[in-house]
C-alpha cells in the first residue's frame, strides 16, 4: 500500500570532478544557483524532442515524438505544479488542456474532447504532465535537499522502511565542462525514483537498481536544456529545442474556453472507484498475442488471479519471480494467473518480453474499455477471483508484503 509523504535528509557527495570545475570547490553551488533561477519561472513556452526506449533495453531508443507545451505556474497545486496546453508536434493543435479544475483530452480526427473532473491525488500523477523546468528543479532539490522546497514524497510500491535512505548516498560527477555547457549526472542509490511535477516518487525495497538522471545545463542562463533519465527497465531522452519563459504570473488557461463549438463531450472523472470485493467479474473478451479470443468463462482453473501489468513497468517485472512461484505451487490445485498488458500494444515486443522471463501462464492484450470496468488506475494491480469468479482480494502496487498476501489467498481459496 502507498504511504504518503515520508521526509528525510541524506549525505552529497562529490567524485570524479575535475579541480578547475565549479563543483570541485563547491559541491552543489551550480546546482542551488539552477534552482534558485527555476524557482523564478513563472510562465514557459517551448518545444522538445523526446526519445523512449524499448522496455528493458536502454540502449535502444524506439519510440520518438515532438511536443509543444505552455504552462503557467500555479503555486496552489501541489503535486502538477501547474496549469498548462499541450500541442501535437510542434502545431496549434491542442491535444490536452489542464487548468486546476479539468483535464481536456482533444481527438481532433474525432472531434471529440474527454473533459475529466480532476481529483488531484499524488497517486494520479501520471494522468497529467510534468513541465521540464519544474521537474528538473524538483529533481536538483530532492538531489540536494530532500523534503525541503515545495516537493513532496511519495512511497510506492514498497514498504516504507525496505531502504533506508537516510543512510544512502547521492552521488554526482560532471561529465562535461566548458565556456558554454555544463552536464552533471545525478546517481541516487538503492532505490528508485521519478518525478512528475512537484511530486518525488520513491520506489524503494531490496532488489532495486540505481537511477541516474543526467541534466545539461546552459551556463550563461543557469538553465537546464536537456535530461536524460535510466532506470533498471527503460530510458529516456527530453532535450528542448526552442523556448520562452517569463517571470510573471500570469494564469489565463480555461479548458472550457479551449473547446471547440464543433466538438463533442464526453465528462468523466480521474478519480475512479476500484472493483469492490464481492462484486461480479466483468468478463475478459480479450486475445492472445496469436489472435485468439479468451473469455474468462472458458477458463477451468477454480482461482484466478488477474495481474495488470506492462512490459515497461519496473516494478511489474520485479514480481515475475513471486507470480511464478505462487503459478507452480498452485497449478496443481485448479489455480492459475492470468496477466494483461495495460500500455504496450507491441506483439513483437510483448513476445520477447514472455520468452525472455519463461512466462507460460496467459498473457493477454490490453483494451481500454476492460481497464475502466475493473478501474485499474496503475500497475501492478491484482485482483482475486473465487471459483464463481467473484471478487475475493485486490492488491495495489508491488511489495513481498502484498505478493505474501496473494499467496496466502490463494492458498485459502483452493483450499476451500
Amino acid at each position: 500500500m502507498l504511504s504518503l509523504y515520508r521526509f528525510s535528509l541524506f549525505a552529497v557527495l562529490c567524485i570524479a570532478v575535475p579541480a578547475t570545475n565549479l563543483c570541485a570547490q563547491q559541491p552543489g553551488e551550480f546546482l542551488q544557483n539552477a534552482i534558485n533561477e527555476l524557482s523564478q519561472i513563472k510562465n514557459c513556452e517551448y518545444v522538445l524532442n523526446g526519445k523512449d526506449s524499448a522496455p528493458f533495453d536502454t540502449t535502444n531508443f524506439v519510440y520518438s515524438y515532438v511536443e509543444k507545451f505552455q504552462g503557467y505556474r500555479n503555486l496552489e497545486d501541489s503535486v502538477v505544479g501547474y496549469t498548462y496546453k499541450r500541442f501535437l508536434n510542434d502545431t496549434t493543435l491542442v491535444t490536452q488542456v489542464y487548468d486546476g479544475k479539468f483535464v481536456a483530452d482533444f481527438n481532433w480526427s474525432k472531434k471529440e474532447v474527454i473533459l475529466k473532473d480532476v481529483i488531484i491525488k499524488p497517486e494520479e500523477r501520471f494522468v497529467l504532465h510534468a513541465a521540464f523546468y519544474l521537474q528538473v528543479q524538483t529533481l536538483l532539490e530532492y538531489f540536494l535537499y530532500p523534503g525541503r522546497g515545495h516537493q513532496q514524497i511519495l512511497w510506492q510500491n514498497s514498504d516504507e522502511g525496505e531502504v533506508d535512505i537516510e543512510k544512502e548516498v547521492h552521488r554526482y560527477k560532471v561529465t562535461a565542462d566548458n565556456d558554454s555547457i555544463l552536464q552533471i549526472d545525478l546517481q541516487f542509490n538503492s532505490h528508485r525514483i521519478e518525478v512528475q511535477g512537484n511530486l518525488i516518487v520513491v520506489q524503494g525495497r531490496k532488489g532495486y537498481a540505481n537511477s541516474t538522471y543526467t541534466v545539461w545545463f546552459d551556463k550563461k542562463s543557469l538553465l537546464p536544456y536537456k535530461l536524460y533519465r535510466k532506470q533498471e527497465h527503460h530510458a529516456s531522452i527530453v532535450e528542448i529545442v526552442k523556448s520562452q519563459i517569463g517571470k510573471s504570473n500570469m494564469n489565463p488557461i480555461d479548458a472550457l474556453a479551449e473547446i471547440p463549438q464543433n466538438f463533442s463531450i464526453k465528462n468523466e472523472r480521474i478519480s475512479k472507484p476500484t472493483i469492490n470485493i464481492g462484486d461480479e467479474a466483468p468478463e475478459l473478451g480479450l486475445r492472445k498475442l496469436d489472435g485468439r479470443e479468451f473469455p474468462l468463462q472458458g477458463v477451468s482453473e477454480k482461482v484466478i488471479l488477474i495481474d495488470f501489468t506492462s512490459i515497461s513497468c519496473g516494478p511489474c517485472h520485479l514480481s515475475l519471480s513471486r507470480l511464478k512461484k505462487i503459478q507452480n505451487e498452485f497449478v496443481d490445485k485448479g489455480f492459475s494467473v492470468i496477466s494483461i498488458e495495460v500500455y504496450r500494444n507491441d506483439k513483437d515486443a510483448i513476445s520477447k518480453y514472455l520468452k525472455k522471463n519463461s512466462i507460460e501462464y496467459p498473457y493477454l492484450l490490453p483494451d481500454i474499455n476492460l481497464l475502466e470496468q475493473y478501474g485499474v488506475q496503475g500497475v501492478p494491480f491484482f485482483v482475486l477471483l473465487d471459483e464463481n469468479r467473484i471478487v475475493r482480494s485486490v492488491f495495489t502496487g508491488f511489495s513481498e508484503k502484498n505478493m505474501e498476501s496473494i499467496r496466502n489467498k490463494v492458498e485459502e481459496l483452493v483450499s476451500d
